[in-house]
């Protein structure tokens, strides 16, 4: 079982996060309302070799629920990777891997490589500022399950085989994180260019059953990032099986420069 932590954030917010295995780090960040139990299966797969971190992003669970920006993220990512000690590879997964991206600059040294799969880069700047007006509105009234079906719906990021009603009351606990990260997502820069800067090797992962906005922003990024590996999960979406995903991220764990056998 992982063993729970407490990491506290720059401006005093108390960050919860799960740790298991032992070995080179691998911090997980989550995208914008998947629960830390969704990640946990790759946690385990990881832990066999590594000292494997998973986060629960400030907004979510009890790390508040107050409107934040991305410095915050950033902040806080700075702040778990003090407490681990060491470098680490940092794997985000869709808004998570924006927040990743955006921290590798403030991290410096701290971050030994990024695993990225689909960030939303086409999704950030005001297209959604619509929909995040809407989300406050229904917030504010306390109709937590529409805030949820409201953004799985504009972002098309419903998992394979779920129901929209039942997963968005089931979700609805984590409607105010939504909003949270809306904010974040509009007020972010589109595709910023200032991502040529980075400093450590990035692999960029799709699934090659995802959108085509997903493929495409992987793309983008790779041909943008001097050391940047774009892979291709077979079959997967925008949830990969974890089994894959796990196999991918340990080998790029290991040989951070190499191109794995599936990039394409």
């Amino acid at each position: 079982m992982p063993a729970s932590a407490t990491v506290i954030a720059a401006d005093g917010v108390p960050l919860a996060v799960e740790t298991a295995g032992e070995g080179t780090p691998i911090l997980i960040v989550p995208g914008s309302l998947t629960p830390p139990q969704i990640y946990r299966p790759l946690m385990a797969a990881l832990s066999k070799r590594h000292r494997v971190v998973l986060l629960e992003r400030r907004g979510y669970g009890e790390n508040g629920s107050r409107p934040c920006r991305m410095r915050y993220h950033v902040e806080d990512i700075v702040a778990v990777l003090d407490w681990i000690g060491e470098p680490a590879l940092v794997f985000g997964h869709s808004f998570g891997a924006i927040v990743a991206l955006e921290s590798a600059r403030a991290a410096g040294t701290r971050i030994s490589a990024l695993a990225l799969y689909e960030p939303p880069l086409h999704a950030l700047g005001p297209r959604l500022l619509p929909m995040l007006a809407r989300a406050r509105d229904l917030l504010s009234e306390h109709n937590e399950a529409a805030v949820v079906a409201e953004f799985l719906g504009a972002v098309d990021a419903m998992p394979p085989g779920e129901d929209l009603t039942q997963l968005s009351i089931i979700l609805g606990a984590r409607a105010a994180g939504v909003v949270s990260d809306l904010e974040c997502m509009v007020s972010a820069e589109p595709r910023p260019e200032r991502w040529a800067e980075l400093a450590v090797p990035a692999l960029l992962l799709y699934g090659d059953a995802s959108d085509l906005n997903g493929r495409e922003d992987c793309r983008w990024l790779a041909d943008l990032v001097p050391s940047g590996l774009l892979a291709g999960l077979p079959g997967q979406a925008h949830f990969p099986d974890l089994v894959p995903l796990a196999a991918v991220l340990g080998d790029f764990a290991g040989t951070p420069f190499r191109k794995t056998a599936s990039a394409t």
